[in-house]
């Protein structure tokens, strides 16, 4: 039995090919085959799936595409009743929906569209009869209570739940009438109407609001009004109140916010100044905006260095645990810089010396602003930490080899490769000094100030954190193409292995390395690590840089006892870099003391 004999020849599919058999679009009224006829061979039928999914792969014309599919998906629901259950039929008709959205979505169509909209605005409809091919092969291939609007109107974006609603509406209101009339004028008013309310209810919706109500606003007037009603001159110690109940912001910081608004340093503040600080930085701001704001200098719209500078001075005059340090003044600005350069370390995303707003939102500043305000500092581990300071400090010290009175410290690439009892490899020192992860601020050429070292000991001793991935990713990106290889990966730990025999320990071949950085680091392509796929896996970024890299820290991994870790090894809210500040402080405060066995005295930390 040929495909002729079910009327299912290539000219019947309308692709203008056949002879003898008339097309639906040229000729409604060719025979359909009964529904109740036999069931035709099933190969018959996989290979008109066959040929859609042919069209499907090679035709890059969307309409094209759509009318096709189509012709074919009409002549399979004719060969029996229940093709529509049958799963390819189901994927094809997927397949003709998401082609139609396409062309739906072309450049060419919105135009179109919006030409047709302009013209309905201005009482001109051009819009042409729907083609008759649609038409005719929904007239014969569905009943007359099946008929639907959605035939005529295209599909509204996916992403709009009210456009659905809209377009279940737009069916009950097409009948069957309009359609076996004929009756162009309201099929076009139909489909211009259901476009213009698509477009309309497609567009995103409003969803934030930088005004703020009236009933805000009325509070915050009465509660100013309140703070002002005996004086319209406020000095800063009944400005607390401002600072404090009207803003929440810690108490510690009422000078600083004075004086933002006290800018002629009469002292005091008249409630007009007020007014005009709060409407431009702090009205119809979130909690987070009015503290960026309060940092932040009025004319930038970022963070930069100096903003934190009055916040330190703050906090180093009131804080009760820095009062030791009103008897040292250098220290109190090398401890001011050294915080500031952490929160940019930690937080500066694209260490261009800015805070955005984005990258505030997304630190802890504001917690951790609020906590050393009001508690010991060494009680505070991010930023402010004075023992951490005075490890950075104290360590830059010692590889110094200038120790010029009154001057900048520096260090050059022989005195820093001493760090750790020289655990890191030549290799790396010369990429760090090649200035290759990261460029120095040293104002001495081939040497590294205390900045350019805070970074490296940071990045060094905590090799988890986003920053210190992608200072040592960039070390080790030879070709600086973004991407890790099994080669660059093995120029650094032929250095390792070669150490490795010199202190004869023993040997681990790179290949087993590779296995393992395999498994705890999956690349997306085969053997080439970005850096995204290290910063996924931060854990594990670490040990794959220490086993490429540092050699003391590579050893130390790999004889690593579980069971003979210490108390502050045990813990997990500390990172890897608050474990190293605290057992080097310990050791200098013994060295300092006398004692050259620290570890014997280590005391336990209590859970936090």
């Amino acid at each position: 039995m040929g495909i002729g004999d079910w009327g299912l020849g290539i000219g019947d599919w309308g692709l203008g090919i056949g002879h003898n058999l008339q097309s639906p679009l040229t000729n409604p009224q060719s025979p359909i085959p009964n529904p109740q006829s036999p069931i035709p061979n099933p190969h018959l039928v996989n290979l008109i799936y066959f040929i859609i999914f042919i069209i499907y792969n090679l035709l890059n014309n969307f309409c094209l595409k759509f009318k096709l599919f189509f012709i074919l998906m009409e002549k399979i629901k004719k060969l029996h009743p229940t093709v529509k259950s049958n799963i390819r039929y189901k994927l094809c008709a997927k397949m003709m929906q998401e082609n139609f959205i396409l062309w739906f979505s072309q450049p060419n169509t919105l135009k179109l569209i919006k030409g047709l909209l302009e013209d309905c605005k201005k009482n001109n409809i051009t819009l042409s009869a729907p083609n008759p091919f649609f038409l005719n092969n929904i007239k014969n291939s569905l009943t007359n209570s099946q008929i639907a609007a959605s035939h005529f109107i295209p599909p509204v974006s996916p992403n709009s739940i009210s456009t659905q609603s809209l377009q279940v509406e737009k069916k009950n209101t097409m009948n069957e009438s309009q359609i076996n009339n004929g009756d162009k004028k309201k099929m076009t008013e139909s489909l211009t109407n259901s476009l213009m309310s698509s477009m309309k209810l497609s567009k995103i919706p409003k969803f934030y609001f930088p005004s703020v109500g009236g009933d805000i606003i009325q509070q915050e007037n009465t509660a100013i009004d309140s703070v002002f009603k005996n004086s319209n001159k406020l000095t800063i110690e009944p400005f607390m109140t401002i600072t404090k109940d009207f803003y929440n912001f810690p108490p510690l910081l009422n000078k600083v916010l004075f004086n933002k608004i006290d800018i002629e340093n009469k002292g005091y503040v008249t409630r007009e100044q007020f007014m005009k600080y709060h409407i431009q930085n702090f009205r119809g701001c979130s909690v987070t905006e009015k503290f960026f704001n309060f940092i932040k200098s009025p004319e930038r719209k970022y963070i930069i260095r100096d903003d934190f500078v009055p916040i330190l001075r703050a906090l180093l005059d009131q804080n009760p645990s820095l009062e030791f340090l009103k008897e040292h003044l250098p220290y109190q600005k090398k401890y001011t810089n050294t915080v500031i350069m952490r929160i940019f370390y930690t937080n500066d995303s694209n260490d261009d010396g800015k805070l955005t707003l984005h990258d505030f939102k997304r630190s802890d500043l504001i917690e951790v602003i609020r906590q050393v305000c009001d508690d010991d500092i060494n009680n505070v581990r991010q930023y402010f930490s004075y023992e951490h300071f005075y490890v950075i400090y104290c360590t830059f010290f010692e590889l110094d080899s200038t120790r010029e009175p009154d001057k900048e410290l520096f260090i050059s690439k022989e005195s820093f490769s001493r760090y750790d009892g020289h655990s890191l490899g030549t290799k790396a020192v010369d990429r760090i000094f090649n200035e290759i992860p990261r460029k120095f601020v040293s104002t001495e050429k081939d040497m590294m100030c205390f900045e350019d070292f805070l970074w490296y000991i940071l990045s060094e001793e905590d090799k988890t954190n986003p920053t210190s991935i992608k200072y040592w990713f960039k070390v080790v990106d030879l070709d600086d193409n973004g991407i890790i290889t099994p080669s660059e990966m093995e120029y650094f730990y032929q250095e390792q292995v070669q150490r490795l025999e010199s202190n004869q320990n023993e040997i681990i071949q790179f290949n087993d390395v590779l296995c393992q950085l395999y498994d705890m680091i999956p690349p997306d392509k085969e053997y080439q690590w970005t850096l995204q796929n290290f910063l996924d896996h931060p854990q594990s970024a670490s040990i794959a840089f220490n086993a490429l890299l540092n050699l003391n820290k590579f050893i130390e991994n790999e004889q690593k006892d579980p069971f003979l870790m210490s108390d502050i090894e045990k813990r997990t809210d500390y990172t890897d870099w608050d474990k190293f500040a605290y057992r080097e402080y310990l050791i200098k405060m013994n060295e300092e003391n006398g004692d050259d066995d620290p570890d014997e005295e280590e005391p336990v930390i209590e859970d936090d």
